[in-house]
C-alpha cells in the first residue's frame, strides 16, 4: 500500500528550546550557579533593604526570589506571609527551585548576609 498522502513538516528549529535549555543548565558548573544565584539575591537584599528604610514595599520578585531576600534579612514575618514558618523550611523551599542547590543551606545564605554586613 503507498500512501502518498504529505506528512506534515515539523519545525525543530524552535528558538524556545525549553528542553535543551535545561539540559545545558544541567550542566554547568554548580559552584558558578551558585554564585550567580548569590550575587542575585545580594542585589535584591540591597534593594529590599534600601526600599525597607523608605516605608516602601518589596519589588515583585518571584516567591523564591522573595523568600531568599527575606532569609538573608532575617524577616520572619515576611516569610510566614509567603506560608512559610521557618527558616529552614524558607531555605528548603529556595533550594528546591535551584538547578544545583547548595549542600549546605545554612552556611550558604550565611556567606550572602555577610557580604550585605560589610555594606
Amino acid at each position: 500500500m503507498n500512501d502518498d498522502t504529505p506528512k506534515p513538516v515539523i519545525d525543530t528549529t524552535n528558538e524556545f528550546d525549553v528542553l535543551g535549555d535545561f539540559f545545558a543548565e544541567q550542566r554547568r558548573n554548580p559552584d558558578e550557579t551558585q554564585a550567580e544565584f548569590a550575587a542575585e539575591v545580594l542585589t535584591m537584599v540591597r534593594t529590599a533593604r534600601a526600599l525597607t528604610a523608605r516605608g516602601e514595599p518589596w519589588p515583585a520578585w518571584s516567591s523564591r526570589e522573595y523568600a531568599a531576600a527575606a532569609i538573608v534579612l532575617g524577616e520572619q514575618e515576611r516569610l510566614t506571609g509567603e506560608g512559610l514558618h521557618t527558616m529552614s523550611e524558607a531555605m528548603r523551599y529556595v533550594a528546591d527551585g535551584m538547578v544545583h542547590p547548595p549542600a549546605d543551606l545554612d552556611a550558604y545564605f550565611a556567606s550572602i548576609r555577610t557580604q550585605v554586613e560589610r555594606d
